[in-house]
């Protein structure tokens, strides 16, 4: 990461013309911070971890358009864009975690309890009104103690599917740095991948139950 102190400019190609075209600035910063497009690419998520704050910002201009989560006592926050442009905004700390759901213009329109847990972790949406949520009782607690959630959006229910499943798709997510475009279509066989605590890549639907191992961690049973 870089200590230099420097702006977040943006810029669009212009593929007929062959050239770029030069937009906004957003603030400087001199540490690490995660930007996730919108599918139309007019939005930006901004997770500031230094400051712990998540930001809602015009990606053409860099105007902040909502401050999505900024509340001290939540120790792990998440956040993503839903397929229909909606966001979802998940948050734990030494109180009961809870999911946000925001229209695209950054209000919030509900929020969903998920009970107590020091951990939270967005998965892929099984439906276009549901979601995956993978909870663990503390931050630092092992993968095998933590609990997979199938979260309805629209009727705000929770219910535990699977236990020890984290979604794959959030390694992808924090480590690739990958635009919504890349993210999984609702229903999608890449919304029923998980891993295992052992390492091990398990094909689970979330709907039905049904689950199966695809790659199996070096060492382990076939």
């Amino acid at each position: 990461v870089s200590r230099v102190a420097r702006p977040i400019e943006v810029f669009e190609f212009d593929i007929a013309a062959r050239k770029l075209v030069e937009g906004g600035r957003f603030k400087i910063f001199d540490h690490h911070v995660f930007l996730k497009a919108s599918l139309a690419g007019t939005r930006l998520l901004l997770h500031d971890f230094r400051r712990k704050e998540i930001l809602l910002l015009d990606a053409w201009s860099g105007e902040c358009l909502a401050t999505l989560s900024s509340a001290p006592q939540w120790k792990t926050r998440r956040a993503q864009f839903l397929s229909d442009g909606r966001i979802v905004v998940a948050e734990a700390g030494d109180v009961d975690a809870v999911l946000r759901l925001f229209g695209p213009d950054g209000r919030e329109q509900k929020s969903i309890p998920l009970g107590r847990c020091g951990s939270v972790i967005l998965g892929g949406q099984r439906q276009p009104d549901s979601l995956v949520v993978f909870v663990r009782p503390h931050p630092n607690s092992p993968s095998s103690e933590g609990r997979l959630l199938m979260v309805d959006l629209d009727r705000a229910d929770v219910r535990q599917v699977a236990k020890g499943l984290m979604p794959a798709w959030d390694l992808l997510y924090w480590t690739a740095g990958l635009d919504s475009s890349s993210d999984p279509v609702p229903g999608s066989e890449a919304t029923k991948l998980f891993w295992v605590s052992d390492g091990s890549l398990v094909h689970f639907d979330a709907l039905t139950g049904e689950r199966r191992t695809v790659l199996t961690a070096r060492g382990g049973e076939e």
